[in-house]
């Protein structure tokens, strides 16, 4: 089954967010149309005064109200995993029973202490869709690679593929050094396609 490129989905628009100037001429319109008939050519025209403290005030609420809409946008981006990063990324790809990888561990003997180096969220992203490949117990390529991807931060892309019936050669590309993965890696990769909760 492959995996949709998300990167390649258009951003949802929650809420339009027009320019600035279209959205002040309306606001101004919508004030001038609260007066009398014949006292709005009057309104109108102390409206075209930059001066103006009434224009002033339509221009900050017009530029909040821009601020909104594109920060309700956001905020309804955060919860799609194409547009989620970090800690919103982090809960989405919970519910994928997805989570965040070390790629180094944190080294708090060292001075100063070194932080842990964490999976990217490009890479992260990636994996939480294929999260349904790990779901199948036919052995398909996808499953191998998915399993392999989430064994261990170091394992930067695997590639599964089966010369014969029953026989599985999996590639790992780490991404320390030149991506030759050493002995160790390989051995967790292993042990993560042997686990009786991968197998089943």
């Amino acid at each position: 089954m492959a995996v949709i490129d998300l990167s390649q989905l258009p951003a949802p628009q929650i809420v339009d967010v027009p320019d600035f100037e279209t959205l002040l001429a309306e606001r101004k319109a919508a004030f001038v149309a609260l007066y009398p008939a014949d006292e709005q050519d009057a309104v109108r025209r102390t409206l075209a005064l930059e001066s103006e403290p009434v224009t002033k005030l339509l221009q900050e609420s017009t530029y909040r109200e821009i601020l909104l809409r594109q920060r309700i946008n956001e905020a309804a981006q955060a919860v799609m995993v194409a547009y989620a990063i970090g800690g919103d990324l982090d809960q989405l790809a919970a519910n994928y029973n997805v989570k965040r990888l070390t790629v180094t561990p944190a080294d708090n003997d060292a001075v100063p202490p070194v932080a842990a180096v964490m999976e990217s969220d490009e890479a992260l992203r990636l994996r939480v869709p294929a999260a349904f490949e790990g779901l199948s117990v036919a052995g398909p390529t996808a499953a191998y690679e998915f399993h392999a991807k989430s064994a261990d931060g170091r394992v930067a892309d695997a590639s599964a593929t089966s010369p014969a019936p029953a026989e599985v050669v999996l590639t790992v590309l780490s991404r320390e050094g030149d991506g030759t993965a050493e002995a160790d890696l390989l051995s967790v990769v292993e042990q993560a396609l042997n686990s009786e909760n991968v197998r089943r």
